[in-house]
């Protein structure tokens, strides 16, 4: 296994994990959302475990190629950079909730187009492809849920 390949996959776990450790912050600093947060983090855990799990059907399926990621390695990598960046100046001082919803609604998309690039031109009839997929679309229903939490954040302050 090439070792490039194996930084992709690993820096797709580690982003996993890191977002939800921004969920789990987040339901510490803003505790009148605690079980939204936490519903997140708690997704995005799974994700992690479920991506780890299946490394080896991973590698096989060629899902993490590192030819066809071009700058996506660099964009994985900023968001994983982003997440410590964010959480650090989060801890130290924190956020109100519009910028929180808007700093995790940028992970979630930014997130969701990654996973939609590992499997673009796949077969969808492979059950690596079909996970990823999952996630995805999962990602993108966490960007609705986020975005729907920011309009509510925002009306409720106007």
């Amino acid at each position: 296994m090439e070792n490039r390949t194996e930084s992709l996959y690993w820096e797709t776990i580690l982003m996993e994990t890191k977002v939800a450790k921004f969920y789990h912050l987040l339901s510490v600093l803003f505790m009148e959302d605690e079980g939204f947060w936490t519903e997140l983090a708690d997704e995005e855990e799974n994700y992690a475990v479920l991506i780890h799990s299946s490394k080896d059907d991973f590698f096989e399926a060629g899902l993490f190629p590192w030819e066809a990621m071009g700058p996506d390695l660099l964009d994985i990598g900023n968001i994983n950079f982003n997440l410590d960046e964010i959480m650090a100046q989060y801890e130290h001082m924190p956020p109100v909730k519009k910028v929180a919803l808007l700093h995790a609604l940028k992970f979630e998309n930014s997130s969701r187009d990654y996973y939609f690039h590992l499997i673009k031109d796949r077969p969808t009839k492979n059950p690596e492809v079909e996970l990823i997929r999952t996630i995805a679309e999962t990602k993108m229903h966490h960007a609705q849920k986020l975005a729907k939490k920011l309009q509510s954040s925002l009306q409720s302050t106007s």
